[in-house]
């Protein structure tokens, strides 16, 4: 996941979508020692304020590759079922199970 996000990190930075801001702030929660808690939202607030901002930029908008989209929608997907279950993981334990 974290692969994906950083992946994303670069092509929204190529696009110059100022989403650069809006990844580092996730890959940041999400790389904390010990495990994520999905139940705690505190920095969704962040995230929104700044996304509102980014999507009132007419000029930066573009429609980013659809591979893209669809990994976004995957990551949104499962990251709000954790939330709404209050799930607590080692994202990076995780993830570094898989990268081997």
């Amino acid at each position: 996941m974290i692969a994906i996000l950083m992946r994303f990190t670069r092509w929204a930075v190529v696009f110059q979508l100022g989403a650069g801001f809006l990844i580092d702030v996730i890959i940041g929660e999400m790389n904390r020692p010990g495990t994520f808690d999905f139940g705690d939202r505190a920095f969704v607030n962040v995230l929104r304020d700044q996304g509102m901002e980014i999507g009132q930029d007419r000029a930066s908008s573009h429609m980013p590759p659809i591979e893209m989209l669809f990994a976004q929608r995957k990551i949104s997907g499962t990251a709000l079922l954790a939330a709404r279950l209050k799930a607590q993981i080692d994202v990076v334990g995780l993830v570094e199970a898989f990268r081997g």
